[in-house]
């Protein structure tokens, strides 16, 4: 009798890939959220505090919801306001990336 063996690689990548959808459904419908709604990591969280009886973290996980980062100046140097003039654009809508970019965009 022969036997063949996949690579070892193989059958983790099956393993791993398969039950992932169906892993998130089913973790979503213990912590009674709705699937697709949040991450893998959130559900884990969620779990996770659920079973410490930690409600901070329920709550700002189910009310709060993912976190915003802006990625605007709070504040502009004077840099950013030389670019900006010379960009003829107002420095407090962009970063320091974004307006450098199109400082270089615009004298290329």
């Amino acid at each position: 009798m022969t036997r063949t063996f996949l690579p070892l690689g193989a059958v983790l990548a099956v393993t791993l890939a398969l039950p992932a959808v169906a892993d998130d459904a089913q973790l979503a419908a213990s912590v009674g959220v709705e699937p697709g709604v949040y991450t893998t990591s959130e559900l884990i969280q969620l779990s996770n505090a659920l079973a410490d009886d930690d409600a901070i973290t329920v709550n700002h996980i189910l009310r709060d919801g993912r976190e915003t980062v802006s990625t605007q100046n709070s504040v502009t140097n004077q840099g950013d306001q030389q670019l900006a003039a010379f960009l003829g654009v107002n420095a407090a809508d962009y970063t320091t990336a974004e307006l450098t970019a199109m400082y270089i965009d615009a004298v290329d």
